[in-house]
């Protein structure tokens, strides 16, 4: 008999939180199944057995430590494409810096190339915020303090952030309406900076308000708010809050990890170290657990990976997406920085710049 995943895994949540009754149900509907360890490696046949509760922990925690690198792999998607958005907004405005060449033609190009890049950022966050819900839900139940958590933290977001609540409207908005950016303009501002001034070049996207206000679509409950923003609205600042917001969200996440994510780690050395107890001189590569048919011991069902690889991966993962605080709050220039660091207000607001870079290096 084929082992029912869905019901494996409601076993699993159940056995987790000290409530074995599920499990012992599982046990006994799947009673014609036997579990292993064991490598699948061409000539190898050691079996050790394994018990029901062994082996559903054990695949717990297998997926557990997958589904964490997913979640990982999901931020990194999403600060991805908002380094790319920022990229492209230096590119152009460098452009328009250096070339006399701001035309009709030349500002549409650039409305295209934003659009391109705030609809792939828009997908991407709308993609993390339902698919963490889906893993956390997998990983603990729908019903579990750390799903909850996740929803509480959005919440809070959602109160305290005006650009997170246009960025929830804005998404859905241009998945079935418009495109975002429907106009961009170039601006020459003297930064007055001594002994003689500069002019910085700045593109700026911008969302019509009356575009957004005419789809019936939009929140009742955001009408009365968008209906205070002025015509066009600058999307460089709220771009940034969002994605802010979104890393504020996975630190809740990362908090949740981090607390079982040793036990998990324990789990798999501890099955690798009774594999090479109980075979000496074997290697754990190709290391598995099973479920087999027990009439047969030949028919596997199921399958995992014993391995730290994943879980090494989201940890490099982790470190290489490793945010500064507040990074909204920083933006990139070409001016000199000591003629900056004159005009600035950096310690009458106390901001103070990272002691380190935190990003990986550009992506090819």
């Amino acid at each position: 008999m084929k082992v029912r995943p869905r019901t494996l895994r409601r076993a699993t949540a159940e056995f987790a939180s000290g409530k074995s009754a599920e499990l012992e149900r599982w046990a006994t509907e799947e009673g014609d199944m036997s579990y292993f360890l064991t490598r699948l490696k061409l000539g190898d046949k050691h079996r050790i057995p394994l018990t029901p509760e062994e082996y559903v922990l054990a695949r717990r925690d297998i997926c557990n430590i997958l589904e964490a690198l997913e979640l990982e792999e999901k931020f990194d998607l999403v600060l991805g494409n908002y380094q790319e958005f920022e990229e492209d907004l230096l590119r152009l405005g460098v452009a328009h810096a250096i070339y006399k060449t701001i035309t009709w033609h030349s500002l549409a190009e650039d409305r295209r190339i934003l659009n391109r890049r705030i609809n792939n950022l828009l997908s991407a966050c709308r993609l993390y915020f339902d698919q963490v819900q889906h893993s956390l839900s997998l990983m603990y139940g729908d019903l579990s303090p750390e799903r909850q958590s996740i929803d509480s933290a959005r919440r809070a977001e959602h109160a305290s952030s005006f650009s997170y609540r246009l960025f929830e409207e804005l998404r859905n908005y241009t998945q079935h309406r418009r495109l975002p950016v429907k106009t961009c303009s170039v601006s020459y501002k003297a930064t007055e900076l001594p002994p003689r001034t500069q002019l910085a070049c700045t593109i700026t996207p911008k969302l019509m308000t009356k575009a957004m206000l005419e789809d019936d679509k939009i929140k009742k409950s955001f009408l009365p708010e968008l209906k205070t923003q002025p015509d066009t609205i600058d999307l460089k600042p709220h771009i940034r809050s969002y994605v802010q917001s979104l890393a504020n969200v996975h630190g809740t996440v990362r908090s949740i990890i981090d607390r079982d994510c040793t036990g998990w780690e324990k789990t798999i050395q501890n099955l690798q170290t009774r594999y090479t107890s109980a075979t000496p001189g074997t290697s754990v590569v190709g290391l598995y657990i099973m479920s087999v048919a027990e009439e047969t011991h030949d028919i596997v069902q199921e399958q995992y990976t014993v391995f730290l690889d994943p879980l090494n991966s989201m940890r490099t993962l982790r470190q290489s997406n490793t945010v500064i605080p507040e990074f909204s709050k920083y933006f990139v220039t070409g001016q000199d920085a000591d003629r900056i660091l004159q005009n600035t207000a950096m310690s009458k607001h106390r901001i103070q710049p990272p002691q380190s870079p935190q990003r990986a290096p550009p992506r090819d």
